[in-house]
């Protein structure tokens, strides 16, 4: 003590006022730079960034998942034309890579094979033409066998309706049993509720009083619940002042004066004559609530007995209307039948038409034969006949595509495949047009899985889109990125600024004053690069990055990344595409 007494003494009293001033001034300094702080930030190491860390700006983008596959071109509307006989080719007119029109003759047979299939299609069109004078004669036969599968569908139909009704009849006598046996019971119950509180019986109120409201039937009767089991009687005699004998009942009110002296003075919880609805204090019963709960349960049940006695009267009608109409409809068919039968005779329609119609086909093909023509505008693939050379009669002659058809087919696995649906838009390359950018549709998923070396896998094809003064030949290698999903003009981070756990992410955010603080984040979809921000951040703030090296600017490195997969940095909208999904 006494030292301090000394030291007191060595000070003036002004340097003691000048110590108190500096010690306040290192207080509020203090506090400005460390006791403030977004609440959901942790500010951390000032403005200590590590050698690999730089800040990159949040900014808006176009978010893109994409599927890649890598396959080839080919042609999907193939016609293969072949000959149908055998013989021999005098002259043939097209070669692979000729673009033909419709109707433009393909080839010629020599003059042998001609004679024999122009006698062929002497003896076809000879058949044909007794096919026709036969099944003509035969058309009233095709009349009966069309009306007997009518009245085989009538009969179906009425067979149908007959189940229908006793279905319906069924289910709607358990379901109207079951209405009336839980009416019986809402009514004893609410029977039970009346007479157990106020001694009123089901027998001593009319049908008419019996299914009123709770309240209005006590107004009628003008019972004053509050004044039964809390208040006084008119004569001013409290019902609680009995503490061994009850009243005598009077017979000229409506309620048990007995028994409502016994509810008030020997139930073990507390009584209330009128209280809110559903608002029963605890420890205690509500009289009028218990009634109406009572009531309310009866007239739902008498109800819904009435509403579903309605339903199946209406539903039986309409059950009975469509098996009359079933019923009409079969007589009808069963008299044209009848009609039909009585003024014609039994012919073999069936093995009438089937001769008519292999007649036909006979003539037709014989027909083309003789004048082999392109049934399509396309181009040839394939030619496999020579001049002077014979044929065979199923073997392919000549192959023509329409070259404006053209997909990509490939293979994506079985993760990938769940992402894709027809008509996905798609951006195809191919090293035959280096650093051209194609537009194609997925046009077909195949639902069969294919499997090699364990890796299972799905083929899909892709509609390319051909852009004007463009060539596409079948066998070109092509890859397609097929979009997924977009999302546009939201806010993105790179994936390597994102810390902390699936469920609570944050972000290293640099303050105005130039401090890094941990601040937490909502994030939405990502790729493999890029994540879209939901809440936390806006656009311009700096978020600290990780980069590969301390002198690479951090753009410049995502910049590479997303070159290398084929997308764009969100720079001034532009669009981020990456292949996660």
């Amino acid at each position: 003590m006494d030292k301090l007494v000394r030291l007191y003494k060595l000070f003036l009293f002004w340097q003691w006022i000048l110590i108190v001033l500096v010690l306040a001034l290192t207080i509020i300094v203090s506090f400005n730079l460390f006791g403030t702080k977004d609440e959901n930030s942790n500010e951390i190491d000032g403005k200590a960034l590590l050698e690999t860390e730089r800040f990159i700006d949040v900014q808006r983008g176009d978010l893109i998942n994409t599927v890649s596959t890598t396959g080839s071109l080919r042609y999907p509307e193939k016609h293969e034309i072949s000959l149908g006989t055998t013989g021999t080719v005098s002259e043939v007119f097209v070669e692979p890579g000729d673009i033909i029109q419709v109707g433009q003759r393909l080839l010629r047979f020599d003059l042998a094979t001609v004679a024999k299939l122009e006698e062929l299609l002497l003896e076809a069109e000879i058949k044909l033409a007794s096919a026709e004078d036969t099944f003509e004669s035969a058309a009233i036969e095709k009349l009966i066998l069309a009306q007997e599968e009518s009245l085989r569908k009538a009969v179906d139909l009425l067979q149908v309706a007959e189940l229908d009704l006793k279905s319906l009849e069924r289910q709607w006598k358990l379901t109207l049993t079951t209405s009336e046996t839980d009416l019986e019971i809402k009514d004893n119950l609410y029977a039970q509720s009346l007479f157990g509180w106020l001694g009123i019986s089901k027998k001593s109120l009319s049908d008419e009083d019996y299914l009123l409201d709770p309240a209005l039937l006590l107004d009628k009767f003008e019972i004053d619940l509050s004044v039964l089991f809390n208040g006084e009687l008119e004569n001013k005699i409290s019902y609680r002042q009995y503490a061994s004998q009850g009243p005598d009942n009077d017979p000229n009110t409506y309620w048990d004066e007995t028994l409502i002296w016994g509810w008030n003075n020997f139930h073990p919880e507390y009584i209330i004559g009128i209280c809110l609805a559903n608002d029963t204090p605890l420890g205690s019963r509500c009289v009028n609530n218990e009634l109406k709960t009572a009531w309310s349960s009866f007239d739902n049940a008498k109800d819904y007995l009435e509403k579903n006695r309605a339903l199946y009267s209406k539903a039986k009608i309409n059950a009975l209307t469509t098996l009359n109409s079933k019923l009409e409809a079969m007589d009808i068919v069963e008299q044209e039948l009848e009609e039909l039968q009585s003024n014609t005779r039994v012919l073999e329609t069936e093995l009438r038409e089937a001769e008519l119609f292999s007649a036909r086909i006979d003539v037709e093909e014989l027909k083309n034969q003789l004048n082999i023509v392109a049934e399509v505008r396309g181009l040839v693939t394939r030619v496999n006949v020579q001049a002077g050379k014979s044929f065979n009669a199923n073997s392919t002659a000549v192959e023509i595509v329409d070259p404006n058809i053209i997909e990509l087919e490939g293979q994506v696995d079985e993760i990938d495949v769940l992402f894709i649906t027809l008509d996905n838009n798609a951006t195809i390359v191919m090293d035959a047009l280096a650093g051209q950018e194609i537009k194609g549709s997925v046009s077909y998923i195949s639902p069969v899985a294919q499997t090699q070396n364990g890796i299972v896998t799905y083929t899909i094809r892709v509609a390319v889109d051909i852009p004007p003064g463009v060539t596409l030949l079948e066998g070109m290698s092509a890859t397609a990125s097929i979009i997924t999903r977009q999302f546009n003009d939201v806010l993105l981070i790179p994936n390597s600024a994102v810390r902390g756990s699936y469920t609570n992410p944050y972000v290293r955010l640099e303050t105005g004053n130039g401090n890094i603080v941990e601040t937490s984040v909502t994030l939405g979809s990502s790729d493999d690069f890029w994540v879209v921000v939901q809440n936390g951040l806006k656009e311009g703030d700096k978020v600290v990055v990780e980069v590969l090296s301390d002198t690479e600017d951090p753009q410049d490195q995502l910049r590479g990344v997303f070159r290398a997969s084929s997308g764009k940095p969100p720079q001034s909208g532009a669009q981020n595409q990456g292949n996660s999904k």
